[in-house]
């Protein structure tokens, strides 16, 4: 089984089973599942040539040199010489990869690859004035919209990111990304807090459900947040409880499990039942390992939810005063799942260090050991203000290491 590379590169969209592929990417040749479908363009409207790569799910390949020009949630719309212009349905696709990708659209995604949202905001801005001197089509603008927002969303910037993802609804009102922006419009909204934003988070997450059944238990997900927000904690618990119900019946929709399995976690140990929060993620480490290469499970939801659940179990143990052994949680999604769960991991890293600078205050501890714990909170702050310098994390860490 070779591993072949190519040119573009697989990028998840994080929470969502979304894929957009951005610069050089892995392909594995002679297995079941998604194939690529390279679809190479000849000629565009100015007589420029592209390569428009997309993956299909599910198998099949149909090499074509065609053109990519129209792009919603529901179709995707193509030509080429030989064919006239025919459409594909989008929930067919897992990822599109744009031959024309300017050099500040990649230098963009890479950022936000690196956590590094304030430049990528930048860079993917200049992207987006590309298309407007002709440069690019005009799939770059609902791209850039939405990257854009996602960022300002990432960086807790939630008033900015509620006006980019309107934007990005209001200019592209079938854009590709419409289930993705309607979820994430209604965290931007709960994470701006009170009751009236709560409202209008609301009525975001409740126009998932005509996106599909996973939409519609996000769409749940979404309810149960905004309890958890209004720190109604057994109401949010309860809801979160019927979503793993539900979502557990379909191996397709493992991620929904884990973020569910988290909210429930969460939603008990800010109530205080401690017990019942590391039962909760004990429980998610036994069905994460349950459906770990089982097929038609998600390839990231093993790895998702094993972080979760270590983070998790850090956390309540850290509540607990075990700060050695919260260390030790968090620390394993740092070895253990670093690239499966790219957005546990800032977090573990910036609480492992919290753990040390407990370890190092105890009183009667010998001085070397406290020289020790101290050396290693400072090594941990300073790695998560390099690797994830943007994010919440990562500012925090820059406070504390001052």
């Amino acid at each position: 089984m070779g591993i072949r590379l190519m040119t573009a590169r697989r990028r998840e969209l994080r929470g969502w089973n979304l894929q957009i592929s951005h610069g050089p990417f892995f392909c594995r040749e002679g297995i079941a599942g998604s194939l690529v479908l390279a679809l190479l363009a000849g000629t565009w409207v100015r007589g420029e040539a592209f390569l428009d790569t997309i993956v299909m799910k599910g198998g099949g390949t149909f090499p074509e040199k065609v053109a990519v020009i129209k792009e919603t949630y529901r179709e995707v719309t193509y030509y080429n010489e030989r064919l006239p212009k025919q459409s594909q349905p989008y929930d067919r696709m897992q990822e599109i990869k744009h031959g024309d990708e300017p050099r500040e659209y990649q230098g963009g995604m890479i950022k936000m690859s690196k956590q590094r949202y304030e430049d990528a905001i930048q860079d993917l801005q200049k992207a987006s004035a590309e298309a407007e001197s002709g440069k690019v089509r005009e799939w770059i603008h609902q791209y850039t919209k939405f990257y854009i927002a996602r960022c300002y969303q990432m960086v807790d910037r939630y008033k900015e990111g509620v006006e980019a993802y309107q934007l990005l609804l209001s200019k592209h009102p079938e854009t590709i990304f419409l289930p993705q922006a309607h979820e994430a419009l209604g965290q931007c909204y709960q994470g701006l807090g009170g009751e009236s934003n709560f409202q209008e988070a609301l009525k975001a997450f409740r126009k998932l459900p005509e996106f599909g059944p996973e939409w519609a238990l996000r769409s749940q997900r979404g309810e149960a947040q905004v309890l958890e927000a209004r720190k109604n904690f057994d109401a949010a618990a309860e809801k979160y409880r019927e979503i793993i119900k539900q979502a557990s019946a379909d191996k397709q929709f493992q991620n929904v499990v884990n973020l569910a399995y988290d909210g429930l976690g969460r939603s008990l140990l800010k109530a205080e039942k401690i017990r019942d929060a590391v039962q909760t993620f004990n429980d998610l480490k036994g069905v994460a390992e349950k459906v770990k290469g089982v097929r038609g499970v998600p390839e990231t939801a093993y790895g998702e939810g094993m972080a979760i659940a270590c983070n998790g179990l850090g956390d309540c143990m850290f509540k607990l005063g075990r700060f050695e052994d919260a260390a030790l949680q968090y620390l394993r999604v740092t070895i253990l799942y670093p690239e499966e769960a790219e957005n546990q991991t800032a977090r573990a890293v910036f609480q492992a260090a919290r753990c040390f600078e407990q370890l190092s205050r105890q009183a009667a501890i010998p001085k070397d050991k406290q020289k020790l714990w101290t050396d290693r909170y400072r090594e941990l702050l300073s790695e998560v203000i390099s690797k994830y310098p943007d994010s919440p994390s990562g500012k925090e860490a820059k406070g504390m290491l001052k």
